[in-house]
């Protein structure tokens, strides 16, 4: 016959499983997100592209709900001291517009300290110079040039030069003459002008009618009776000598 070992416990059950005991003494539950919870690779891989979406969508969602575009944060924004943004390409455009109008003045400001009647007859010798280069070096009787220059000069020892300066006169008086800056000078008065005390003479203009209150000819009459007043003086304390 078959033996059969007898239970000394009274318990009917049916046999337990054994179960191994673990050799590490951590007894805290599986922790979240590891793959003892039962994810595979995939799975794992796809939630963490799925949180890094969601995180990127909030702050766009955020930044939309404040007014902003999403790549608005790049730019760097400048403020003064007051707090007001700085246009930096407008102050830019307001500098370089500075420079150059204090460019301007300092070149203004150079030739007029150089005179501007002395750079103007600085250009025209040097127009001349270069007038003169471009002449070919062989001069012949026939020359313009030279005969026009030879015409405009005067010799001491002419017999026509008091005419030549008399009619070189009145035609500058009649015509107007040309200065050395290039502005027309305007004919004078030929007659002779009652003075004044600035030497301002008249116009070329004047009908000999003198307008005034007389208050220059009195000035004129008590400056040569002090005048002669003086000289009569100054000979009466000389008399006895």
């Amino acid at each position: 016959p078959i033996r059969t070992r007898t239970r000394h416990d009274s318990d009917q059950s049916p046999p337990r499983q054994r179960t191994r005991r673990r050799h590490d003494s951590d007894q805290s539950p599986a922790r979240k997100g590891t793959v003892s919870q039962g994810y595979s690779d995939r799975q794992l891989q796809r939630h963490v592209v799925d949180k890094v979406k969601y995180q990127h969508e909030s702050s766009n969602s955020s930044s939309k709900s404040y007014g902003e575009k999403p790549d608005s944060r790049k730019d760097t924004i400048f403020r003064d001291s007051s707090g007001r943004k700085r246009n930096l390409q407008r102050e830019r455009l307001e500098k370089q517009k500075t420079d150059l109008d204090a460019e301007i003045e300092k070149q203004e400001l150079a030739k007029w300290n150089r005179g501007v009647v002395q750079t103007k007859q600085r250009e025209e010798n040097i127009k001349d110079a270069i007038h003169e280069i471009e002449k070919p070096l062989n001069r012949y009787s026939d020359d313009a040039d030279l005969d026009a220059l030879n015409r405009t000069k005067l010799h001491s020892g002419d017999p026509m030069l008091l005419y030549m300066l008399n009619k070189k006169k009145d035609k500058a008086n009649s015509e107007g003459a040309t200065t050395s800056a290039g502005e027309k000078q305007l004919p004078m008065y030929s007659p002779p002008a009652p003075p004044n005390r600035f030497g301002i003479p008249p116009g070329y203009r004047w009908d000999s009618v003198d307008r005034s209150n007389g208050f220059e000819s009195k000035y004129f009459k008590t400056m040569a009776e002090r005048k002669a007043s003086k000289v009569v003086s100054y000979q009466w304390s000389n008399e006895d000598m």
